[in-house]
C-alpha cells in the first residue's frame, strides 16, 4: 500500500480517537435543594447536542437540545423539571438530591465532551444542629461540648457570643471552670449555614439543682417511711405479746369445760353403784395417767374457784 492510503486512514480515524477526550477541565455547579442549575455549552450553530447521565462507566441518555429548538425528552422521571436555552444549554429546575452527579455533552462532529459535576445539598436549619455536652468535675464545671449535624460538606465551628474570636473550629469544644456565658455552634455547607446557642449557666445550675433535689427527695421519703416502720414494729411486738394470753384463756375456757367431768364423776362415785357396774370397772380399770389427770384438773379447779 501507499503512504497516501495510510495518510488517508488516519486522517479519518484521527476525529473518533480525539472525540473521546475532555473539551477541558470539569464543570462544577453547586446548587440548593429546589433551586434552579444551568449546564451551559459552547455556540455549536444549529448541531444538536446529546446529554447524558454518568452511571459508573457509561451513560443514560436522557435529553437532546438544539439552539432555537424545543427540547427532546428521552426520560420521563425529568419531566417538566429540565428545560433548554436558545444556545442549547440544559436547565434544571426544582431540584432534588436525585440529581446530583456527573453529566456530558455529546456534540457531533466535534473533537471533544464537555463534563459536569452538578451538586445539590439542603439547605441547613437550626434543628438540623444538635448539641450534646458532658459535665465532669463535681465542684468547677467542666464541660465538654459536641455539635453534629446530619448532612454533606458542613464545616462546624464554635464562637463565645461575648466574644469575637472564634474558640475554636471542629465540632468538640473543651471549657474549663467557666460557669456563665454563652457559646453558639454554626454550620456551614456550600449553599447555606445555620446556628445554634445555649447558655452554660444552664448546664452548671441544672447539675447543681438536681443533685439539691435529690437530697430533698431521700429526705422526705425518709420523713414518711420511717414512722411506717416503727409502727409496723409496735403492732407486729404488741400482737406477739397478746397472744400467750389468748393461749390461758383458752386453756382455762377448757379446763372449766373439763371441770365439770370430775364433778360429774364425783356424784356418780356417790351413787350405790350395780353389781354389773361393779364388775366392769374391775375389768375395765382406769388407767392411772388418767386418774392422775384427772386429780390434777381437780385441783386446779377447786384452787382457781377458791
Amino acid at each position: 500500500m501507499s503512504l497516501g492510503y495510510w495518510k488517508l486512514l488516519a486522517l479519518t480515524l484521527l476525529p473518533c480517537s480525539v472525540y473521546a477526550g475532555s473539551c477541558g477541565p470539569i464543570r462544577n455547579i453547586t446548587r440548593k435543594v429546589g433551586g434552579t442549575a444551568t449546564l451551559p455549552v459552547e455556540p455549536t450553530g444549529d448541531r444538536e447536542i446529546a446529554w447524558r447521565f454518568i452511571i459508573g462507566t457509561s451513560g443514560n441518555l436522557f435529553a437532546e437540545t438544539k439552539p432555537n429548538s424545543p427540547i427532546s425528552l428521552r426520560d420521563s422521571q425529568y419531566q417538566g423539571r429540565i428545560d433548554s436555552t436558545t444556545d442549547g444549554s440544559l436547565i434544571f429546575t426544582h431540584l432534588t438530591k436525585k440529581d446530583q452527579g456527573t453529566y456530558s455533552t455529546d456534540i457531533p462532529q466535534t473533537n471533544c465532551d464537555q463534563y459536569y459535576s452538578l451538586r445539590v445539598y439542603k439547605p441547613l436549619l437550626a434543628e438540623d444542629i444538635e448539641i450534646h455536652h458532658n459535665r465532669s468535675g463535681s465542684g468547677s464545671c467542666n464541660i465538654i461540648l459536641g455539635c453534629t449535624v446530619n448532612e454533606e460538606d458542613v464545616t462546624i465551628t464554635w464562637s463565645h457570643t461575648d466574644r469575637t474570636d472564634t474558640e475554636g473550629p471542629g465540632p468538640t469544644l473543651h471549657i474549663y471552670n467557666e460557669s456563665d456565658g454563652a457559646y453558639t455552634c454554626t454550620a456551614r455547607n456550600p449553599v447555606s449555614s445555620a446556628s445554634r446557642g445555649l447558655e452554660l449557666s444552664d448546664i452548671c445550675n441544672k447539675g447543681t439543682d438536681q443533685t439539691q433535689l435529690g437530697g430533698y427527695i431521700y429526705y422526705l421519703m425518709g420523713l414518711i417511711t420511717s414512722p411506717l416502720i416503727l409502727g409496723f414494729i409496735w403492732c407486729f411486738v404488741r400482737k406477739r405479746r397478746k397472744r400467750p394470753d389468748y393461749e390461758n384463756q383458752n386453756v382455762v375456757e377448757e379446763m372449766g369445760a373439763q371441770s365439770v367431768r370430775p364433778q360429774e364423776t364425783e356424784n356418780q362415785r356417790k351413787k350405790p353403784r350395780t353389781q354389773n357396774e361393779r364388775n366392769k370397772q374391775q375389768t375395765n380399770p382406769e388407767p392411772l395417767y388418767q386418774q392422775l389427770t384427772s386429780s390434777f384438773i381437780e385441783y386446779d379447779v377447786i384452787g382457781r374457784q377458791l
